[in-house]
């Protein structure tokens, strides 16, 4: 059942992408439709962590959500229509990213996964968490405090070297 809700949530999360090119920024206003987006990935993030601590107790797991969520409220928070659309695509791109993660997290598990699918995860991940990231981190700054998102990209940088190096010695020892 929580496989299914992280799915959904990401699955959201990456809408913002979509939603953001694609409504007017007068229909996103009039639905309230940023405000309402942070109150279910607040939820999401809060719900997440209270079964990290009864269940999994991954403890760098619960870091990262705790962080997201207050992220998340912080740019709940951002009256500017401009830098409502940048934090959310880039959350967007993020959720993304966390999504092709919750994947091949299935398919590891389920051993179906192949170097070259993980290989084209690792390259987005990446192009989003270690490219485009730092970049919307500058661009945010002007209207949020940014210390949080650059934890984030601290922890997604030690995620990226791990990963890193698994893959490498993988592939180095296809050859």
């Amino acid at each position: 059942m929580i496989g299914t809700l992280w799915y959904i949530h990401h699955v959201i999360g990456s809408s913002h992408v979509l939603i953001f090119n694609v409504l007017s920024s007068d229909t996103i206003i009039y639905y309230n439709i940023h405000e309402l987006l942070c109150w279910f990935h607040m939820l999401y993030y809060l719900s997440d962590t209270i079964h990290q601590l009864a269940y999994e107790r991954n403890i760098g797991y619960i870091i990262h959500h705790l962080i997201t969520f207050y992220q998340v409220n912080s740019i709940r928070n951002v009256e500017n229509t401009d830098a409502q659309y940048l934090t959310n695509i880039c959350f967007g791109l993020l959720e993304f990213n966390s999504l092709l993660l919750l994947v091949r997290s299935d398919l590891k598990e389920t051993k179906k996964l192949t170097n070259d699918i993980d290989l084209f995860m690792y390259i987005s991940y990446f192009i989003i968490r270690g490219v485009m990231f730092p970049y919307y981190i500058y661009q945010m700054s002007y209207h949020i405090p940014v210390y949080m998102p650059i934890g984030i990209y601290l922890m997604s940088m030690k995620w990226l070297h791990d990963w890193t190096y698994k893959l490498k010695k993988r592939l180095l020892v296809k050859l």
